[in-house]
């Protein structure tokens, strides 16, 4: 499955959903600010990754996507 195949009320409640689960994740944790990714490269299911960035990660790490930081401190 992938975003675009979804009807357009189906794509607004699975993006409006994911955007809640970022509510809560900043509502306990109180990052600096939420990344959010959906992929579908090779999985037949729809899926997305929400990641809290916080301003005690590296410098170096700051513009980097999560996927691409070897370690956070």
């Amino acid at each position: 499955m992938v975003l675009y195949f979804l009807d357009v009320k189906k794509r607004s409640d699975y993006l409006f959903d994911i955007s809640k689960v970022g509510d809560v994740i900043n509502a306990v944790c109180n990052p600096m600010r939420i990344n959010y990714s959906i992929y579908g490269n090779t999985d037949a299911f729809l899926y997305a990754h929400i990641f809290p960035r916080y301003e005690w990660e590296a410098k170096e790490n700051i513009p980097k996507p999560v996927l691409l930081v070897s370690t956070f401190i």
